[in-house]
Parts: structure tokens; sequence; C-alpha cells
């Protein structure tokens, strides 16, 4: 259905004033946007209609889903994007996002790997098995960024009813973890292995950490903890927690 002033513009016989041809100009603008919105909606409708039975979209994704590759393995974390329809879907991922065995399409860091400190390493294992418990507190102050040792005053205290000195130790060890992880590329996310043998000094004090803040009743904190735990690796939960 047309306008009056684009009717007279199409009847040549009858004379067209200069107003006429500009409103007979927008007339005709809102009759041709009104027929590409019609074939765009068709088009968007026979396209929803061919969608292949078993394809998930972003709107067929529940938050909370995950595919995980392997017991223990490392798990990559997809946000707001449709998991593809071969991926495996095994349980929810602890921050809420989405994993695939697809990899991570916003390229979340890859494991962060601690190096080696294999001289504190040598005398943490001297002292544990030393006679004398002061030992491992020497160590401490021999190798005070060294979260292994931490971890270890830390349990020790924990297991001789000193909540709160446990605590402090697991705190110690867990700051100097973090400027370790920091300085080796880590963002503050991401996975953080317990297969990795120098990673277990830090992950031990974080587990050290929830563990005294529970006793005490600190629940932010300590399912802060968990929550880390579980991030960086959930095989070191589990470990740890067994």
């Amino acid at each position: 259905m047309i306008g009056p002033a684009l009717a007279a513009l199409v009847d040549q016989q009858q004379p067209v004033a200069a107003g006429q041809r500009v409103e007979a100009i927008a007339e005709l603008l809102v009759v041709l946007l009104g027929a590409a919105l019609v074939v765009l909606l068709a088009s968007a409708m026979q396209h929803d209609h061919r969608q292949p039975a078993g394809r998930a979209t972003l709107f067929d994704v529940q938050p909370g889903a995950a595919d995980v590759d392997e017991p223990g393995g490392v798990r990559a974390c997809v946000m707001g994007l449709h998991r593809p329809h071969n991926a495996r879907r095994e349980g929810p991922c602890q921050d809420g996002r989405m994993t695939t065995s697809h990899g991570n399409l916003f390229g979340e860091p890859p494991q962060t790997l601690l190096p080696d400190e294999s001289a504190a390493r040598g005398a943490l294992t001297a002292a544990v098995t030393s006679p004398d418990a002061a030992d491992v507190a020497r160590v401490a102050e021999q190798f005070p960024t060294f979260s292994a040792v931490w971890a270890e005053l830390a349990d020790r205290a924990f297991a001789a009813g000193s909540t709160m000195e446990s605590y402090a130790y697991a705190r110690t060890g867990y700051h100097r973890g973090l400027d370790a992880l920091r300085r080796n590329g880590w963002k503050g996310y991401g996975p953080v292995p317990w297969a990795h043998e120098p990673n277990r000094g830090w992950l031990r004090c974080v587990f050290a950490l929830g563990r005294a803040a529970t006793k005490i009743d600190e629940t932010d904190e300590a399912a802060r903890c968990t929550r880390l735990l579980r991030d960086s690796d959930p095989v070191a939960a589990d470990a740890m927690a067994s």
C-alpha cells in the first residue's frame, strides 16, 4: 500500500510539487525497508528450521557444563561460547565457565610450572627426617621464599593443635608462592598442576590456609582457598583432602 504523495508521483498526468516529491521518496524508502525486513525474517526462519539435530548453539549451553579430557587433566575453560557438538560434557567447571576438549578460544594461559629449587628441596628433605624438629624452622630461615618449608611448618603446627600458628605459616608460604608464580607467568588464574613437584609447596600452603580458616570459622577465606585450589588443579584438592 502506497501513500498519496507516492501515488501522485507515479501518476504522471498529475502535477507534482517539490514538497510532494520529497514526501514520495520518503514513502518509497519506507516501502523498500519493509520489504527488506520481511526477506531477512523469512531467511532467518528458514535457517533456524534447518538447524542440524544435536548441534549446540549459544543458547543451548548451560553455565557450569564441563568437558574433561582425562582424570586429573588440565581443563581449558571457555566462557560464553557454544559447546562443539562432538565435545564431551561431564561436569561443572568451578568458576561456572564452559570446558571443552577443543581448547580455550580465549587463550587462557598455559600451565604454570615453578622451577625446581634443588638446594632448598634437599635441605627440607633432610630436615623432615631429622630427629630435631627445629631443623625445619632452620630451613625456613635459610630459604624463606621456599613455599614447601612453610607448608611443612603449617602441617606440623596444625597436627600439634596450634591452629593460629599453622594459619600464619600457611599464609606466609601462600604469599611467597604467589610471588614465585607471578615471576613465572601466572596471571592470577589458570592451571598450577599438582603433578609438577615444585608446585606442591604452594598448593599445600593454599590447602593448609583453608584448613586453618575453617577451624577458626573464617568461612569466606576457607571458601576462597577451596575455589583457588580446585581451579589450580582438582587433583591437588583431592590428594590432600584424602
